[in-house]
């Protein structure tokens, strides 16, 4: 279900700034650690999985820990298991930052969903008005002939959907798109479907008919303006 998500803490300038500080700081610490490699030394790097991991570990404590005899004289014992964590650890650091990475990413996707539709109820709203002022009324054109205006493709079948409206379409062609050339948000649903499965369609974009998907219900999520579809019919 479309909906806006409640943010309980706003990323402000000022944080971001804080958080850029911190970051820099941290890349005053990691930057050592970079080595520099050139593709054809990185392609070459043996892949390192866990049957390897398992296998370096089993040469450890089965061989050159019980039989010092066996470690080689280019490194000691000592070098061999402090190079072991030092492995474990690089992965750790890896995950911890990439958990940071993912929180922002995450971040920035509800944000961008709420704002699109804030724009999106901002829209609604000036189409309401549009009759009240001129200037309105060409800021909506603009905007509906920029975005919300798409040529049928070949072949298919042009929808004209009311405020509100359900429409029933039947014989659909699945594996095509439905293409949503109007200036609403619409949904589709599968005939007898779970409203789980739903599928909602934003303006100037479009989704691909599940395979099942033959009988289908269309709905008009906008209760003031009318939308537009195209789909291809059997």
């Amino acid at each position: 279900m479309t909906q806006k998500y409640n943010i309980l803490q706003h990323l402000t300038p000022a944080e971001k700034l804080n958080i850029e500080a911190n970051i820099e700081a941290s890349k005053l610490i990691s930057n050592p650690f970079k080595i520099v490699m050139t593709a054809a030394q990185t392609k070459a790097l043996v892949k390192i999985g866990p049957q390897r991991v398992a296998e370096a570990e089993a040469i450890h404590t089965k061989l050159l820990k019980p039989f010092p005899s066996t470690i080689p004289t280019t490194y000691t014992l000592a070098e061999f298991e402090a190079m072991q964590q030092e492995r474990i650890d690089s992965y750790l650091m890896a995950a911890l930052y990439k958990a940071e990475a993912d929180k922002y990413t995450a971040h920035g996707n509800i944000v961008g969903n709420n704002l699109y539709l804030m724009g999106k109820e901002g829209l609604d709203s000036a189409r309401f008005q549009k009759d009240t002022s001129t200037g309105i009324a060409t800021g909506v054109n603009e905007i509906s002939t920029e975005f919300f205006t798409h040529p049928a493709a070949n072949g298919a079948t042009v929808y004209n959907i009311a405020p509100s409206m359900v429409l029933i379409i039947n014989n659909l062609v699945t594996g095509k798109k439905i293409i949503n050339d109007g200036i609403t948000i619409i949904t589709m649903l599968v005939d007898g479907g779970n409203l789980a499965s739903k599928i909602t369609i934003f303006p100037g974009d479009s989704a691909e008919v599940p395979k099942t998907w033959t009988n289908v219900t269309i709905t008009n999520v906008s209760a003031t303006s009318s939308g537009s579809f195209h789909v291809f019919i059997k």
